[in-house]
């Protein structure tokens, strides 16, 4: 609604950093969870198959991505 509007309060988040993406790549190999060549953090999480353990395990580690977050306004353009 607020991006239809133009205006509003987003939560935003930097980019993943470099290192704790490679962490957790070589956890998804330890887990025994897929990650294509080239596919982002993003779709491999939503391709997981949410009825195997290992995907709880997976999904635990991959919070570690997710810092810095913080709500960003915006009128007009939405932030990137």
């Amino acid at each position: 609604m607020m991006l239809d509007a133009g205006v509003g309060i987003l939560r935003t988040m930097p980019p993943a950093d470099p290192e704790a993406l490679a962490r957790l790549r070589r956890q998804a190999t330890a887990l025994g969870v897929p990650w294509p060549d080239g596919a982002d953090y993003g779709d491999v999480l939503a391709a997981l198959d949410r009825t195997l353990p290992r995907t709880a395990a997976f999904l635990a580690a991959a919070t570690g991505l997710f810092r810095g977050a913080a709500w960003t306004a915006f009128r007009g353009a939405p932030p990137r």
